[in-house]
């Protein structure tokens, strides 16, 4: 569940700067709930992963999800100042981008997370062999 659901946020996060003046509470809408779908499955898929492989190695288990929430708090602060940056840069095409750009990275950014997550040992294989 961890690539598709590093795919559905990034396909969300792409969409935001398509949306229409027109029907933007519809459009913005769906786009949201594109995120949270993705958001909603990453979480879970990635608690479970790294409780299962920090059980397995014999580690702590309050060290490594203090690590993950920490991680994640991390992220929190630097997605909008990266996000805010690449966004001065292009909003007046004062770069050779406009302003769609900064919700291209945020896709490729995901595209990326999926195509690294598929490396990820999955628990229930993981499991299974070591029994």
């Amino acid at each position: 569940l961890l690539p598709i659901s590093c795919l559905v946020t990034g396909l969300g996060l792409t969409l935001i700067p398509y949306t229409e003046q027109e029907y933007a509470f519809i459009q913005l809408g769906l786009v949201s709930i594109l995120i949270a779908i993705g958001n909603g499955l990453f979480q879970p898929s990635s608690s479970t992963i790294l409780t299962t492989l920090a059980k397995d190695n014999g580690m702590e288990l309050g060290v490594v999800m203090g690590a993950q929430e920490s991680i994640s708090a991390f992220s929190r602060i630097l997605g909008p100042l990266t996000g805010g940056f690449v966004w001065v840069l292009t909003v007046e095409k004062s770069a050779p981008f406009d302003y769609h750009t900064a919700f291209h990275l945020c896709g490729i950014l995901m595209v990326l997370a999926a195509i690294i997550s598929l490396k990820i040992v999955n628990p229930q294989e993981y499991s299974s062999d070591e029994e």
